[in-house]
């Protein structure tokens, strides 16, 4: 997963559209606004996978 967003930061940069990275990475645009977001706000800290609680026992 870390490479699509680290390419999909890059290919914004780049100019491409949204529209254009999300189906080249095949992703929703709303994930892809997301790690825009996220790169924005926090730099490449921002975009790293976020721990989550497991199952309750």
């Amino acid at each position: 997963m870390a490479g699509r967003w680290r390419r999909a930061v890059f290919l914004l940069e780049q100019g491409k559209s949204p529209d254009d990275v999300a189906r080249i990475l095949n992703v929703s645009r709303r994930s892809l606004f997301a790690w825009q977001r996220d790169y924005c706000e926090h730099g490449e800290g921002g975009l790293r996978t976020k721990k989550t609680r497991g199952p309750d026992s």
